[in-house]
C-alpha cells in the first residue's frame, strides 16, 4: 500500500461522521434528530470506499506481519550466533576471572537485549 494510498483512506476517516455508527442506534444532529450518516456526501464516500479499502487494509496488515515475523527470524539467528561466537572464543563462565566475566557480559549485551525484545514481543 502506498503512502498515498494511506493518506487517502486517512482523509475519508477523517471527513466522515464521527463513529460509532450503528444501524440501530443512528447518530444524532444538533437538535438531536437522528441521522443517518449516508446524508452526508463524504460519509456516502467513506462507506462506499470501505468495500475497496478494508480488503487493501487487511491485505498491508498481513504483509507487514510477515514482515515481522520474517524479521524476528532473523534477529533470533543472528542473536543466537553471536551467542555461539561468544561462547566458542571464551573460557568456560565458572572458570573465567573478573576481568574475563565482565567483558564475557559485555560482550553478550547484545544478545541479551534481543532475546528480552523476541520475549517481550512473543505471541504478536
Amino acid at each position: 500500500m502506498t503512502p498515498e494510498e494511506k493518506e487517502e483512506i486517512r482523509r475519508r476517516c477523517e471527513a466522515a461522521t464521527e463513529g460509532p455508527w450503528s444501524r440501530d442506534n443512528p447518530p444524532l444532529d444538533h437538535e438531536g434528530c437522528q441521522v443517518w450518516p449516508w446524508d452526508r456526501a463524504v460519509d456516502m464516500e467513506f462507506a462506499y470506499a470501505a468495500r475497496e479499502d478494508m480488503p487493501r487494509l487487511l491485505a498491508h496488515i498481513e504483509a507487514l506481519e510477515a514482515e515481522r515475523d520474517r524479521l524476528r527470524e532473523a534477529l533470533r539467528e543472528c542473536a543466537d550466533d553471536l551467542h555461539a561466537e561468544i561462547a566458542h572464543r571464551s573460557t568456560p563462565v565458572v572458570s573465567m576471572r573478573p576481568d574475563e566475566r565482565l567483558k564475557y557480559e559485555r560482550d553478550m549485551e547484545p544478545v541479551y537485549r534481543a532475546r528480552k525484545l523476541l520475549e517481550a514481543t512473543d505471541g504478536r
